[in-house]
């Protein structure tokens, strides 16, 4: 039976990758190959940055006798980055699946249902701990002339390091399920979750660079913090040296907390897999109000709606808003450190009249974060009747969603913008340029989302994470505007000669302004009539 159900869930898991969801049929090879470069593409960006870290720490700290430090700041990096991936995962996928009700309203035992979610969220985070780990591992192997018994250990750490990530994201999952199970904004505590994870991951990440040569110079204040305070992670860095004893504390460590955790989740599974959790009622008299707003408005609040009431649409689409006001607040706060950064240019062969164009280039890369528009046409659903059924024409339909993207990322925009603006003290001209491109850059990521969703929809969902995470539109929304900016990048660097910046970007200008009216009059015709065609 769980044979069965397993193979079930990675179907459903991977059915992205060799099934057209919009027709049901099966993709080409072409498509296949492209998903599959796709993650594969985004497999190497993380190895990279791990092997990044894992290159400025290995040698020293190896050369000094701490190696076992250099595995336990590995294996935190690698553990953190596996639970917060993880966490989502964690929550949907085993109290909030979509077919929890389906799979407990058939005479299946609930201890095998909940073993195959288990199976099911371990590979998630296990991809990415493993995945982390890899060139950890493997420089350990190149720089600490190693025995056979040190080396059978260490290759063993990521197996073991993968069970803790397991335990740890349903902890987390269970955290969020049992608090979500009691207050009437549950997306709101998953998405709070989810953020404060994800910065704190981050900050740690970044914190470790800054203080590098701190760690490098002083270990030993490190490592008797680490034996001090998180001893079970110190047992896995004394493992990777050789001691056994070390390896077995550590195995204890996360059996014992693995085995706590799946009891907590026998006894509660049940209850907080059909817990609805708290509901919004309406006020007397808010129904009159609604319908005193005029359609615009009620269309925009409908996806207003939306967008704040699924977590995954939040996180994954709506991140670079964050990010955005974050980066602004940065500029602001460290606005010697951005004015020391772009003198540090003309190193790079960019000369002070161009440092407009890459601060402009910089925040066009910035604004392709935000894809809010990307899946907005599929996440109606099989509710795209209901929409139907209404009067309401396709256009303003297709303006609501344009005008979520809008509302949302043009003030946090402007005010990265005109942040690094001051901060830079470029010219009017300059400031007039700059703030008329990215509002068209912006202006473009919106419509250009819109107008993918409209070409590739897919209406045969059963949860949001699939055109959010895995449908076509986001990945080619996102990528193509990053080709663009680099091309356009390069395209200065072959012209630089016989252009001055300012013309250049006079040139993108247009191009943007060009760009945004054909993408605003395919979607004004052919855009409403191809929204009228479709049926849920």
């Amino acid at each position: 039976m769980i044979g069965i159900l397993l193979k079930k869930q990675l179907l459903e898991l991977f059915s992205f990758l060799y099934q057209d969801r919009k027709n049901g049929k099966k993709r080409s090879k072409a498509s296949l190959i492209g998903w599959c470069a796709l993650y594969l593409y985004v497999a190497v960006v993380m190895v990279g940055a791990f092997t990044l870290y894992a290159y400025l720490l290995c040698e020293p700290l190896v050369t000094v006798g701490f190696g076992w430090l250099y595995m336990v700041i590995m294996g935190m990096l690698a553990m953190m980055a596996g639970v917060i991936l993880g966490t989502l995962s964690s929550y949907s996928g085993l109290f909030h699946a979509g077919d929890n009700d389906f799979l407990l309203s058939m005479p299946i035992p609930t201890s095998k249902i909940l073993t195959v979610r288990l199976l099911v969220v371990y590979c998630t985070g296990a991809a990415v701990e493993v995945i982390a780990m890899i060139p950890a591992v493997i420089l350990y192997l190149i720089y600490g002339n190693l025995s056979a018994k040190e080396i059978l250990l260490t290759c063993l750490i990521p197996i073991v390091l993968s069970v803790l990530v397991l335990a740890l994201t349903c902890v987390v999952g269970f955290l969020v399920a049992l608090i979500s199970a009691r207050v009437k904004r549950k997306s709101l505590i998953v998405v709070l979750l989810s953020l404060a994870f994800l910065f704190g991951y981050f900050f740690f990440y970044f914190k470790i660079m800054e203080y590098l040569p701190q760690m490098l110079a002083n270990p030993d204040a490190l490592g008797n913090g680490v034996k001090t305070f998180l001893y079970p992670l110190y047992c896995m860095g004394r493992a990777a040296e050789g001691s056994v004893f070390h390896m077995l504390l550590f195995i204890a460590f996360t059996g014992i907390l693995f085995a706590l955790v799946v009891v907590v989740l026998l006894k509660t599974f049940l209850r907080l897999a059909t817990a609805k959790g708290g509901t919004v009622t309406k006020k007397a008299g808010e129904s009159a109000v609604q319908s005193a707003n005029s359609l615009s408005v009620t269309l925009l609040k409908k996806e207003m709606g939306r967008f704040f009431s699924c977590p995954i649409y939040l996180l994954n689409c709506g991140l670079g808003v964050i990010f955005t006001l974050i980066g602004g607040v940065a500029v602001i706060v460290k606005a010697n450190d951005v004015r020391n950064m772009m003198a540090m240019l003309p190193g790079f062969g960019i000369n002070e009249a161009e440092i407009p164009l890459a601060l402009t280039a910089m925040l066009f890369f910035i604004c392709s974060m935000n894809f809010i528009t990307a899946p907005s046409v599929s996440l109606e659903g099989k509710s795209l009747w209901l929409l139907r059924s209404f009067p309401i024409p396709a256009s303003a339909v297709l303006q609501a969603k344009l005008g979520l993207h809008l509302l949302l990322t043009t003030p946090v925009v402007i005010f990265f913008t005109v942040a690094a603006l001051a901060v830079l003290g470029v010219s009017i001209g300059w400031w007039i340029l700059i703030m008329a491109t990215i509002l068209l850059a912006n202006l473009f990521t919106a419509l250009w989302g819109l107008f993918l969703n409209l070409l590739m929809p897919n209406f045969q969902w059963k949860d949001e994470s699939v055109p959010v995470k895995q449908d076509p539109p986001i990945a080619i929304a996102m990528f193509a505007v990053w080709g663009l900016v680099a091309a356009l990048v390069g395209l200065y660097f072959l012209a630089r000669n016989s252009l001055s910046p300012m013309l250049f970007m006079g040139a993108v200008l247009l191009l943007l302004a060009v760009a945004n009216l054909l993408l605003w009059n395919w979607l004004r015709r052919k855009g409403c009539a191809r929204f009228d065609s479709f049926s849920a």
